[in-house]
């Protein structure tokens, strides 16, 4: 079955989003049970936040070390109470499903003291950067967190924009669109009562999928296809990767393909991720990457708000660091 590569692009304020996995004590699991997804390539991340704070040089080094610190304290964090909180979000899960909310009330207080020193990290990034940052600036940040806090509540069963944004660009009739809409809808329905997030993700990769092969004639899956390869072509063109380059590439996306579907915990999913990205930049040259990584900016300003995460990003589709085309 042919699957759509997508670019998972992480926000803006990622790394500070980490602090707030408390406010979803409601559901019980964050992404502190997903390590890996929320402080991905830093310097994607630098280049995001200094494009749209308007960084000046002087500013643009020392907020690079506060998210590197921030970034490493984050990862200790993990080491020393991931397990715990993935441990009460499953707790909390299995005694709502139960219908002992008694209990589950209890194990939302143990997992909101045990997350209470990860709200102090997000606190202390927050106050780092007001130390470096003008009033306007801090203003954007803390508007910019919001969004991003507000697109993780919103969009965790959503399927990802772009696979949709492609299909709709092929030229969908009323009808098309509103049986493609009812498919959707009911994975939706369906992905809410998924077991964990490797089958919420199947759920609507599936979708999209029936989609692809049952509304889309043949006509609009070719297009779908062309602009998949032109894709492909802007994305070399722009790097200047060499024929072979390319077809590394290709393979390179293959292989992190079979991996991360073969991966069965979110540690598995997480050194497939990091393996791949430690490839790429053997594949790329300094200044191919650096391009990259600009590009992959450019790209998150132009989707606007994301969703799936699904698996992301690593964890539901793929790496952040992934050149890819649109559809596949």
């Amino acid at each position: 079955m042919k699957k759509f590569v997508i670019l998972t692009v992480v926000g803006l304020m990622a790394v500070a989003a980490a602090g707030q996995e408390g406010q979803r004590e409601r559901r019980g699991i964050g992404a502190a049970s997903r390590p890996g997804r929320e402080d991905a390539h830093p310097g994607a991340r630098l280049q995001n936040l200094i494009k749209e704070l308007g960084l000046s040089d002087a500013q643009a080094p020392q907020v690079r070390q506060i998210l590197e610190t921030h970034r490493q304290a984050v990862e200790n964090w993990r080491k020393e109470h991931g397990q715990a909180v993935k441990a009460l979000g499953e707790q909390i899960e299995a005694a709502l499903k139960a219908g002992d909310h008694e209990k589950a009330k209890t194990l939302r207080e143990q997992l909101s003291k045990e997350m209470a020193s990860r709200k102090e990290l997000h606190e202390n990034l927050l106050k780092q950067l007001s130390g470096v940052l003008n009033e306007d600036q801090m203003k954007k940040v803390r508007e910019r967190f919001q969004e991003r806090l507000q697109e993780r509540r919103q969009g965790e069963d959503r399927p990802r924009r772009p696979v949709l944004d492609a299909l709709m660009a092929a030229g969908l009739t009323d009808e098309q669109k509103a049986q493609a809409k009812k498919i959707m809808d009911d994975a939706h329905a369906k992905a809410k009562e998924a077991q964990n997030p490797e089958e919420k993700a199947r759920i609507i990769r599936d979708a999209i999928e029936k989609v692809r092969t049952e509304v889309l004639t043949e006509e609009q899956r070719k297009k779908l296809a062309d602009a998949r390869e032109q894709g492909r072509k802007k994305m070399a063109e722009a790097l200047g990767l060499t024929d072979e380059q390319q077809k590394k590439l290709e393979a390179l996306r293959e292989d992190f393909r079979k991996k991360f579907e073969a991966a069965k915990t979110p540690d598995e999913k997480k050194a497939v991720a990091e393996e791949h990205r430690k490839a790429l930049e053997q594949l790329l040259s300094p200044e191919q990457l650096k391009k990259f990584q600009e590009m992959r900016g450019n790209f998150r300003d132009r989707r606007g708000p994301r969703r799936e995460q699904g698996p992301r990003r690593g964890g539901r589709g793929g790496p952040a660091d992934a050149p890819a085309g649109n559809a596949d």
